[in-house]
């Protein structure tokens, strides 16, 4: 099962979206797809009792969260990360992929991983892409994936091979022994909620400790893509 997020705001969003919804279920997958008007419209998408395999997330990205063009779309990664964990909405091994970021992806994608022990994978571009490109990346990616049944790894790195595009993929084995992933003990403070009392985490509550934003222009993505 898949969620298709259009949350870009841009003209050409509807065909992009359309294109992944069809080669997804080409490959057998189930999908539905939402452009939420605003930030309330996005939360209430999850509210379904709905559990995804796949989330793909369409929007202008940062460091610090994603936003459509108008800007009534503005959604923090920890908020998303929060969204994520208490609707229970993600199946075990589930994938996240972001066609939105590029500086921060690493960040970003750690931040995910940690917060939501069902995500093992996540997905998006190294550098600036267009949404021609973007499109046959993440095909190619689920092509390998689902027909080939290769490692999600291996078949990121497929779409360099096959098209000179650069996508990144963070599996959640590898990522909880890196010591950038290891800092987040450090980095944030959380709230797990009981609510029902039955000795099970059902919410939780995030808070940065150290608020100071980053901003990371393109030399530091490029450091982070040659890392």
């Amino acid at each position: 099962m898949m969620l298709i997020l259009g949350c870009s705001g841009q003209s050409h969003e509807k065909k992009e979206i359309e294109l992944i919804k069809n080669q997804a279920e080409f490959y057998g997958i189930h999908v539905e797809s939402e452009i939420p008007k605003d930030s309330d419209a996005f939360f209430e998408v999850f509210k379904k009792g709905i559990k995804y395999d796949y989330i793909f997330l369409s929007a202008h990205g940062s460091d610090t969260g994603f936003s459509n063009e108008d800007e009534t779309i503005d959604v923090s990664w920890i908020q998303f990360a929060e969204l994520l964990f208490n609707e229970d909405c993600l199946n075990e091994d589930s994938h996240i992929l972001l066609s939105c970021c590029r500086g921060g992806l690493n960040d970003v994608a750690f931040d995910l991983i940690y917060f939501n022990e069902n995500i093992n994978i996540v997905v998006g571009p190294k550098n600036s892409l267009d949404s021609n490109h973007l499109v046959i990346g993440f095909n190619a990616y689920l092509y390998n994936v689902e027909i080939r049944k290769l490692d999600p790894i291996i078949s990121a790195e497929k779409i360099k091979l096959g098209f000179d595009l650069r996508f990144m993929c963070f599996d959640s084995i590898e990522v909880k022994t890196e010591p950038a992933y290891l800092l987040r003990f450090d980095k944030y403070e959380v709230d797990k909620i009981d609510i029902d009392k039955d000795g099970e985490v059902d919410e939780i509550r995030i808070r940065r400790k150290n608020k100071e934003k980053v901003t990371y222009s393109d030399k530091d993505s490029l450091q982070q893509v040659n890392a």
